[in-house]
């Protein structure tokens, strides 16, 4: 009797000590934030909320279409428990509680059951008392379930997300209100950046409190349409967004985040909006200049271009009651909302999964008698390491087998370069599955009996958005032009690979995009050959074959 009292005591201490708490959750954890497009504004009229019968067919994915109840709403078929909305809700007291709720496929209406307004620190339920207010619920189904459930497919991952968004507010007044380029006129301050800010960190230390563990944290934007054109807005929104995105990353710990690029009304009178161009080209400036920015989609942006109007809400319908037309064409339909945000849910993934990229060898060339080959290094295993002098095909110069190595330190030396003469080589090596890879160099000599080298710009990021491949290059020098072809096409030019051949015009930093279809398949990677040219004085180029394939 004894000893089972003693053991009883012994467990209880045991559970004081050790207490047991629920096994830890992992979820990645997503703010949404941008204006009206953002907050889904599908569902500002009643006729919104009846079917829409237009054709979609050739802009909607079939899957969404089948879900498409009415022009506000989508009904996604998320599974439930993979997705979960942070969320502020006012009690009959009028105080506000935080609770997750699951988004499911009866999930229409997104964000908080109010209009809050940030105070001091504090978000409050709007009321007339204020004069403004700093975030707002949707009306209709917007990107963000679309969105979660495309996530959860591709990478068997939980979501949170954070939905912090507010209609027609520029870029600046994202910022917060104590920046110099915020807002100057004090009506306009609305406390947007400080509601998001609150909102999320309430979020975090909410979900650590109830033993979620975060594992990535990033935001999609979708913002822009309310930006007013000048001479300079695409520096100036380029600038301002980059100091939201900074704040984003140093405030709230955000790894990256993605845009969605955006639109404004369709107008058959009009050509396409300045205003709308140079926020997309200021955007994709963003995602071409930045390791941590992507672009989510650019859908919407050429839906915009070819005058898609079925991919927005109504236009100038008469309403019999205000006896005014009601006109909603500025904002896209919870269809094209969904489409938006299942595209950008596969950019993301693709992002975060990155693809498997193996290119050149990265080499070091240095001597002044010989050249000497060190510091060997590839993203894959070094399983040999070749040099060929003038082609692929040229006489072998140095052929060394080595056993699945990260990279060379050992010094591989040939021939001294002809003074003040171009010698041309190949380098290359085999990745994992025995494919060459290889790059194109030059190497001279010049009067003073110093070796010059021109290499690959370097390739230091590529990632894919829907069918597109994105190649990220820099280079010290600035770059000058991009061309490239597949590996059935025998000469480097623009139709071997649509819209590829491109003068960068000097630039420290580019990108070029190639769609997977127009890449050769072969053993389970995709292959393509690119030609980079520099902008030393005589415009030395460089080939480089490259191979990818998903992690």
């Amino acid at each position: 009797m004894k000893l089972k009292i003693k053991m009883i005591v012994f467990m209880i201490f045991v559970l004081l000590l050790y207490p047991n708490k629920a096994k830890a959750e992992c979820v990645d954890v997503v703010l949404f934030w941008g204006q009206s497009n953002m907050v889904g504004s599908a569902g500002s009229y009643a006729i919104e909320k009846k079917a829409d019968n237009r054709d979609i067919s050739n802009i909607i994915d079939s899957d969404i279409i089948s879900q498409y109840k009415s022009t506000n709403y989508v009904s996604v078929q998320i599974p439930k428990g993979v997705a979960k909305e942070y969320k502020l809700e006012v009690n009959n007291n009028g105080e506000i509680k935080e609770k997750l709720v699951d988004i499911t496929n009866k999930t229409e209406i997104l964000g908080d059951s109010n209009k809050l307004t940030y105070i001091n620190g504090t978000l409050v339920p709007y009321s007339s008392k204020y004069q403004y207010y700093s975030i707002e619920p949707s009306k209709g189904t917007n990107v963000i379930p679309q969105f979660c459930k495309t996530y959860y497919e591709m990478t068997g991952r939980k979501l949170i997300v954070i939905m912090a968004a507010k209609c027609g507010e520029k870029i600046s007044n994202f910022l917060p209100v104590t920046d110099e380029d915020y807002t100057t006129d004090e009506k306009e301050k609305k406390y947007i950046y400080e509601a998001m800010k609150t909102k999320y960190l309430n979020a975090i230390e909410y979900l650590e409190k109830n033993n979620y563990t975060i594992q990535n944290k990033f935001y999609v934007v979708l913002q822009g349409e309310a930006d007013a054109c000048s001479p300079n807005l695409s520096k100036e929104y380029y600038n301002t967004f980059s100091k939201v995105h900074t704040y984003l990353k140093e405030d709230l710990g955000m790894d990256f985040g993605a845009i969605i690029e955006t639109a404004r009304r369709i107008n058959e009178t009009e050509k396409l909006n300045e205003c709308v161009i140079q926020v997309h080209d200021a955007q994709e400036a963003l995602a071409r200049n930045n390791n941590d920015i992507i672009i989510g989609t650019d859908l919407g942006y050429n839906l915009y271009k070819k005058g898609e109007k079925n991919a927005f809400c109504l236009e100038k319908i008469y309403n019999a009651k205000t006896k005014q037309y009601d006109d909603n064409s500025t904002h896209y339909t919870s269809a094209t909302l969904s489409q938006l945000g299942k595209n950008t849910a596969k950019s993301v993934v693709s992002y975060l999964k990155t693809l498997e990229t193996n290119q050149a060898p990265h080499i070091s060339v240095s001597s002044k008698n010989n050249v000497v080959f060190y510091n060997i290094n590839d993203g894959g295993s070094i399983n040999k390491f070749i040099v060929r002098k003038n082609t692929y095909s040229g006489k072998v110069l140095i052929d060394r087998n080595f056993s699945n190595k990260k990279n060379i330190n050992e010094k591989l030396e040939i021939e001294i370069p002809n003074k003040n003469k171009k010698n041309r080589f190949w380098a290359y090596s085999s990745d994992n599955e025995g494919n060459d890879i290889g790059m194109e160099f030059t190497v001279y000599k010049d009067n003073n009996g110093m070796i010059s080298t021109n290499n690959s710009p370097n390739l230091y990021n590529v990632f894919m958005s829907g069918n597109k491949v994105y190649f990220f290059f820099e280079d010290g020098n600035g770059i000058y032009s991009f061309k490239a072809r597949n590996l059935s096409t025998n000469i480097y030019k623009s139709k071997s690979i649509k819209n590829l051949a491109r003068n960068t015009g000097e630039l420290k930093r580019a990108y070029f995009t190639v769609d997977l279809k127009e890449m050769t398949y072969k053993n389970g990677y995709y292959y393509i050959y690119v030609r980079a040219t520099d902008s030393s004085s005589d415009k030395l180029c460089t080939t480089e074959r490259i191979s990818l394939k998903m992690k």
